[in-house]
């Protein structure tokens, strides 16, 4: 397994780090540089021994000295927020651009199979600031992972899903405001914006990505979110509501009306024309209509199911009119990938362990778990495809097979040895605009 670390970090994970130069018109001295590698590397490593701060990583390791610490703090405020997160774009649009381009020369059937789709939700994280109230994205928001109010911080995130792992792309806060303001709308009309000028940098550099499904939840069901993705090279699929009308035989008639009246009486037909046939080779019944919208003031493909025999009848629609039954269910049910994400970086990596007092504190952490998040998605493939009796291992399970078989990193320990790098500002690099060899198709 220590071989099996190895060369993942010296591998994919090393080669994440040369989205440094995709900086628009930046300079980042080379120790700096050096020092953002080396600080990833340390706390993703410690990751992978279940230690999910800074803190832990220097305590498990008998290292009592404030220095490294103390160098890490100096290293964030040198670089500002703005900097900072800057890079991590940078790094996190790279690292899905390159997949994207690995996929594109490939045949079409197997970017089907990827089920490639863009995906977007929001979570709160909770925390405490040392101030309570100077702003303006922080206030007690409900969450359903407490099933209460929490005071924190709501965090739209948008990523692609591709072949089951959920690549983050752009991360942004939810202001505060009244419920009924919808403040969670412009915020993703602004990731669609940013995915329509990922795209357009991909095309200046031969990249062509067909248009790509876009799932979200009854939350983002709305027409300013619709309209982004009609003009962003997104395929729009979302939840309504069902009481919400919608234009039906030329009769205006809403949702759960129709679900009464038109799909329930139609399953029971279907019910009845297979009762006698066996369980695997029964089909399950679901109605596709194309009908007016009246919410959004559009023609909508419309597909009303169960899930897996649920009680509630399911109801999803998108602003493709010709797509099938088949692949609309399929690219709207990835949406669950970044419900995952946010569970992994919530209950696995331990982000709440990682101590911050102030919003730029939490943003820099919040980025840095997120890098970390798509790291141990990719690493949970790279072991799979090590051993066959690892394929079914999840990253949980492989860091406690870790931690049993070598209880400590050699590549860790080297790293927590070596100095960081001086601080010389008369060197400079600088950092040239999205040249991206790496991501030119042969």
């Amino acid at each position: 397994m220590q071989k099996i670390v190895r060369n993942y970090f010296n591998g994919e994970f090393d080669s994440s780090f040369t989205a440094l130069r995709a900086l628009d018109s930046e300079t980042i001295s080379v120790g700096d540089s050096r020092d953002i590698q080396k600080v990833l590397g340390i706390f993703y490593l410690g990751q992978l021994l279940d230690l999910p701060s800074y803190h832990s990583i220097l305590f498990a390791h008998g290292i009592t000295s404030t220095n490294p610490q103390n160098r890490y703090n100096i290293l964030c405020k040198e670089l500002t927020n703005n900097k900072l997160r800057l890079i991590f774009e940078s790094i996190l649009a790279e690292l899905l651009s390159r997949k994207l381009v690995e996929l594109r020369a490939k045949s079409d059937s197997t970017w089907s199979r990827m089920e490639v789709t863009a995906v977007l939700d929001d979570s709160i994280f909770r925390q405490w600031l040392d101030n309570m109230t100077d702003d303006d994205y922080f206030k007690s928001w409900f969450s359903g992972q407490f099933g209460r109010t929490a005071y924190g911080f709501k965090v739209l995130t948008f990523g692609v899903v591709i072949d089951g792992v959920f690549f983050p792309l752009f991360i942004d806060f939810v202001k505060k405001g009244a419920p009924k303001d919808a403040q969670h709308i412009p915020t993703a009309v602004k990731a669609v914006e940013k995915w329509g000028e990922f795209v357009a940098k991909l095309r200046k550099l031969g990249v062509l990505l067909p248009t790509i499904p876009l799932s979200c939840d009854s939350g983002y069901s709305d027409k300013r979110l619709e309209d982004a993705c009609a003009k962003n090279d997104l395929t729009y699929i979302s939840v309504p509501k069902k009481n919400h009308k919608i234009i039906y035989e030329n009769t205006e008639i809403n949702l759960s009306t129709f679900i009464d009246t038109v799909f329930l009486p139609a399953e029971v037909v279907h019910d009845l024309s297979e009762k006698d046939k066996k369980k695997d080779e029964k089909t399950p019944f679901l109605i596709r209509k194309r009908c007016f919208y009246k919410a959004l003031g559009k023609e909508m493909t419309f597909l009303f199911f169960r899930l897996n025999g649920s009680k509630t009848v399911s109801v999803i629609y998108c602003n493709d009119k010709n797509i099938t039954a088949k692949s609309l269910r399929r690219h709207w049910f990835q949406r669950t990938q970044i419900e995952q994400f946010f569970r992994l970086i919530k209950h696995t990596l331990k982000i709440s362990a990682a101590k911050t007092t102030n919003k730029d504190q939490f943003e820099l952490k919040l980025f840095r778990f997120v890098f970390i998040g798509l790291h141990a998605q990719l690493f949970t493939r790279f072991v799979r495809k090590k051993n066959k009796k690892w394929r079914r291992l999840g990253f949980e399970q492989i860091r406690r097979l870790i931690i049993f078989e070598v209880n400590k990193i050699d590549i860790l320990e080297d790293m927590l040895k070596t100095p960081f790098a001086r601080k010389n500002k008369h060197k400079k690099v600088k950092i040239n605009k999205l040249d991206n060899s790496s991501m030119t198709p042969n």
